[in-house]
């Protein structure tokens, strides 16, 4: 540097360093001087003497400053090497170990985290963390058996770690321990009822042969995706479930979401999401979920295209050949798509593959070959649960009900714990003659049991408001009901897992409390959020009857058809409630079709009579007429006789209208 200033002792003459404010010899002061030789002050920039412009900032330093550095670097090496002799931080060291073992394992360099995450917990303490990202990084290195113990550890410590329990919940649900997996994610629930991952696997439990409920499936995946908009992460796998579950219900003739997004668009958006997103499977399963993607489009080359390039990359999963023999059979190659079927129904893929190839036999009308496989089913998985049910539910569907009751009765000696046998078994006493009280003793029991917390009680609330009005136990059976309601709303899960239900379980209550009002109320929130169940819009039917409300009692009927199909029964209703409304062409609309379906429905007849004789002019012949077909002999029912009675004394046949009355007189009250 260029020095401009010299700095020398005022007594001595010793130059000095720059910012020396004393001379180290003497004690004297210091004095400033320019280049020039006069003395400047400390505080100007330029000399007075000879004008040189001064930087009073630049001076080289002296040697003995070069010195003083280099002893205090010196002192300082000397003090760390002291420090490394003493003992360490525990806690300083605890935490930079975790913390190098917690980066490797973000950086996915799961080898070296494994054996850092081991380290820790042979060094320090079982951490549940580190447990659990031990866990996962030894399933990275696919020695998954050896990871779940981990994790398992893990999540018994600390119960509130909710990616140890989704982790656990997914190893048991791929294993079909659907119980154990729904019990983890309900814990998860309990802790963040928002947590995505346990909404997934509940939606996906929800989603399996045998024991499908699409309402409550697609309200737990939506929960899942409810970050999907602008979302590069979301799951595409919830994606093509949601896809998957909407296409079943437009199938079924169910509404679509309540967002308005029709069922193509979800899965157009899963598959665009596997294709955009860095998606963590192997290029097999990748494959293979383009191809489910493609085939619930409705794009069959497409998906026949990527099953193949999933065939190309990995082995031919039951899973991967059942879409395959699906495929051939929407190319109308029916021959080779059984075909296949039968060969992997041989290998014995396991009991979902085998309930899902009985509902497509049964999606297909061929009901002999889904009954067949069903029975192999059974004996290739005598204590599975998902099978047991479905065949105890293929039997009541016959109205085999005491055979069903001899399935569910193996079943549950090998499952005696199992709520959904209980609950199946008590069901199928409710249908036979004679033997409901102890299927109500049998659900009353596994709801006390079970505790508040239980679907057996919402079950059992459910049977106790089922009862004919005039019951002379009805006032006790409400008060019950009442009773394990108001209890059942302190237990979170029944009123978690099933907010819907629990709201129509209360309509029920006050409908058979008679405060209709109060009923129609929370049963129309009921149907705006659950609008493709078909129970609360016929118990809202039924209110609207009791509040002389035909023209909403009507439209609700309407909903039920819409959803369930029409039958003659529900026409008939319609038909009944047109009538009372004044509108007799819908009204007699409705029991022309009715008849159509069935010629003898002695319903349809007697409203197209009364229909008839109420118009202006009353129609008579035309009511006896439509009356001739539901005339059976002495097997006429009761209804159909008064009504041909009240026809023929009308048109003033009143000899034929006594005999009618005589035979009526001895018949039952109830057809």
């Amino acid at each position: 540097m260029t020095k401009r200033i010299e700095v020398r002792c005022y007594s001595c003459g010793e130059t000095l360093d720059f910012d020396d404010s004393s001379c180290p010899k003497c004690s004297a002061m210091q004095v400033r001087l320019c280049e020039c030789g006069k003395t400047v002050s400390t505080h100007t920039d330029r000399c007075p003497s000879c004008g040189l412009e001064l930087d009073l900032l630049e001076y080289a330093p002296s040697r003995r400053w070069i010195v003083v550095v280099a002893i205090v670097l010196a002192l300082l090496g000397i003090a760390y090497g002291i420090y490394r002799l003493l003992p360490g931080d525990p806690a300083g060291d605890r935490r930079r170990a975790f913390v190098s073992a917690s980066d490797d394992y973000r950086a996915g360099n799961y080898a070296e985290a494994h054996l850092k995450f081991r380290r820790f917990i042979e060094t320090y303490d079982r951490d549940p963390r580190a447990l659990y990202m031990l866990g996962i990084s030894l399933h990275r290195l696919n020695r998954q058996e050896e990871g779940i113990v981990f994790a398992r550890e893990a999540h018994e410590i600390d119960p509130t770690i909710e990616e140890a329990a989704v982790y656990l919940a997914n190893y048991e649900y791929e294993r079909g321990n659907y119980e154990a997996a729904r019990k983890l994610c309900t814990g998860v629930l309990d802790h963040n009822p928002d947590y995505p991952g346990a909404h997934k696997i509940l939606g996906k439990i929800l989603t399996r042969p045998g024991s499908v409920n699409l309402p409550e499936a697609i309200r737990h995946l939506e929960l899942a995706a409810q970050n999907l908009d602008g979302d590069e992460d979301a799951d595409p796998e919830i994606l093509v479930l949601l896809g998957e579950l909407y296409l079943a219900r437009e199938r079924a003739g169910l509404p679509t979401t309540e967002k308005g997004v029709q069922s193509a668009e979800w899965i157009r958006l899963a598959r665009e999401a596997a294709t955009r997103m860095k998606v963590d499977m192997p290029p097999a399963d990748l494959h293979f979920f383009l191809a489910r993607c493609d085939y619930a489009l409705g794009n069959y080359g497409k998906a026949n295209l990527e099953l193949q390039r999933a065939f190309k990359a990995g082995e031919k999963t039951p899973e991967r050949r059942l879409l395959a023999a699906k495929l051939q059979w929407q190319q109308q190659n029916r021959a080779e798509a059984l075909k296949i079927l039968d060969e992997v129904a041989a290998d014995s893929p396991g009991p979902e593959v085998l309930l899902q190839i009985v509902t497509f036999y049964r999606e297909q009308g061929l009901d002999e070959r889904a009954a067949k496989k069903l029975a192999f089913a059974r004996n290739c998985y005598p204590d599975s649960i998902a099978v047991g049910l479905e065949v105890a539910r293929e039997l009541s569907s016959r109205g085999e009900f005491a055979q069903a009751q001899r399935e569910l009765e193996a079943l549950n000696s090998a499952h005696r714990d199992d709520e959904r046998i209980v609950i199946a078994l008590a069901e199928s006493l409710l249908y036979q003659p004679g033997r409901a009280d102890l299927g109500e003793r049998l659900l009353e029991e596994c709801a006390t049991r079970e505790g508040p917390t239980s679907q057996a009680m919402i079950r059992w609330i459910d049977r106790l408001l089922d009862f004919e009005p005039d019951s002379p136990e009805a006032e006790l059976r409400i008060q019950r009901a009442a009773a394990l309601y108001e209890e059942s709303k302190a237990a979170r899960s029944v009123n978690e897992s099933n907010p819907v239900y629990m709201s129509f379980l209360l309509g029920k209550l006050y409908y058979r409390q008679r405060r209709f009002q109060d009923a129609r109320e929370i049963l129309r929130t009921v149907t705006s959020r659950a609008p493709d169940r078909v129970s609360p819009h016929q118990l809202l039917a039924l209110i609207h009857q009791e509040l002389g409300e035909p023209e909403y009692e009507a439209l609700e009927l309407s909903m039920v058809m819409r959803i369930s199909g029409e039958t003659p029964d529900l026409l008939v209703q319609r038909a009944d409630a047109y009538f009372r409304d004044g509108n007799l062409g819908r009204a007699a609309a409705d029991c022309n079709a009715a008849l159509a379906v069935a010629p003898t429905h002695a319903g349809a007849a007697v409203m197209l009579a009364n229909i008839r004789l109420a118009g202006s002019p009353p129609d008579v012949d035309g009511a006896i007429e439509c009356l001739r077909p539901a005339m059976e002999g002495d097997k006429t029912p009761l209804s159909v006789r008064i009504a041909m009675a009240r026809a023929l004394m009308a048109r003033g046949d009143l000899s034929a209208a006594e005999s009618e009355l005589v035979a009526a007189r001895d018949l039952p009250e109830k057809d």
